[in-house]
């Protein structure tokens, strides 16, 4: 997730200022690229793959792209981190409450149907 909130913030910066509601995007040819990367090689995991692949191609400005992306900045300056500690948390705590329900409702017997029943 990390790695593709950085290569969008390098999309948004290399499409310029102006592209967020309009209808006359300009798409830059590194934005292009980087779009035609992920349809060919979908982000999965920590993006790590993803990143090899784009240093390994052919393209000197999608590398220097790639570079971009992994370094720590996007990490530190445009990613909140005290934000995503707090949705982490806040889906993990509901998850957890899940995972209590059923282990409940298996315990006593009861499906999870008849519990919403009598709720």
């Amino acid at each position: 997730m990390h790695t593709l909130a950085a290569v969008r913030v390098i999309m948004a910066q290399s499409d310029g200022a102006g592209n967020e509601c309009s209808e006359d995007v300009n798409q830059s040819s590194l934005t292009a690229s980087l779009v035609r990367e992920l349809e060919r090689a979908p982000m999965v995991g920590d993006g790590s793959a993803f990143i090899e692949g784009l240093m390994r191609g052919d393209d000197g400005d999608v590398r220097l792209a790639a570079a971009r992306i992994i370094r720590r900045v996007y990490g530190e300056e445009s990613f909140d981190w005290d934000e995503m500690r707090r949705e982490t948390m806040k889906s993990l705590e509901e998850n957890r409450m899940d995972l209590l329900r059923a282990h409940a409702r298996g315990s006593l017997g009861t499906s999870e149907e008849e519990a919403e029943e009598e709720a």
